[in-house]
């Protein structure tokens, strides 16, 4: 924070700048706002249940994995470290060779959209193994998170990229806190089942759900922006 306010340059020019106040800085104030705009509101609604699913997935993963196929510590360690090595190529430079070639929207749309696939197949997977195909098979999933903020940004006045910006982060902060509450009660209903009975996913398909709700709310915001544009 020190850093960035000594150190960074201003990027927002003086005239889409806008005064402080606390009222525009209450993080619940400007959620509100964003969702009942009728330009962001429903990118922000698919943004929040895109990342309420990522969260509740990553932080039930390992009972999840104990459940299902007895998993200890070494076998999360080496795929959690995948995971790792896989984000770091696709967002550290496939991501931008990605959006250039598609798109934000159309690249944020595919992304969650393989995302229900993938939490479906994680979710029916009989063994272990199987995570691993599935995991690299949907290396688009690491776009999503960074081309959703990058379609809501574009949609953005310049004046409130700041507010939006940090609106979103609110988003990820509440959803870390309702994640594990949601993903950690639905493993409890399951956990007496025998490993190999398919609703022991449960969790993973209540994360499909809420990407393929965040799918639909972004396709009909993506067609009704390009019915507008055709239109103008």
């Amino acid at each position: 924070a020190f850093y960035g306010f000594l150190v960074v340059p201003e990027s927002l020019s003086l005239e889409n700048r806008t005064a402080f106040s606390l009222t525009k800085s209450n993080p619940f104030r400007a959620l509100n706002n964003l969702v009942r705009s009728n330009a962001m509101g429903s990118l922000v609604i698919a943004f929040a249940l895109f990342t309420l699913a990522h969260m509740t997935m990553i932080q039930t993963w390992v009972l999840y994995t104990r459940f299902r196929f007895n998993w200890g510590t070494l076998e999360n360690g080496v795929l959690l470290a995948c995971v790792g090595f896989l984000s770091l190529i696709v967002q550290g430079g496939l991501i931008g060779r990605l959006v250039k070639r598609f798109g934000e929207e159309r690249l944020a749309l595919t992304a969650i959209g393989v995302n229900v696939l993938v939490q479906i197949a994680y979710g029916l997977a009989p063994a272990g193994w199987m995570m691993y195909p599935i995991l690299f098979s949907g290396f688009l999933i690491f776009t999503a998170g960074p081309a959703m903020q990058g379609v809501v940004s574009k949609a953005t006045d310049a004046s409130a990229q700041g507010v939006t910006l940090g609106s979103l982060q609110s988003i990820n902060s509440l959803a870390l806190v309702f994640g594990p509450l949601i993903g950690n009660w639905i493993l409890q209903q399951v956990a007496d089942l025998p490993p190999t009975d398919f609703r022991i996913g449960m969790s993973f398909y209540f994360c499909a759900a809420l990407n393929f709700a965040a799918f639909i709310l972004l396709a009909w915001r993506l067609r009704k922006s390009a019915r507008q544009s055709q239109s103008n």
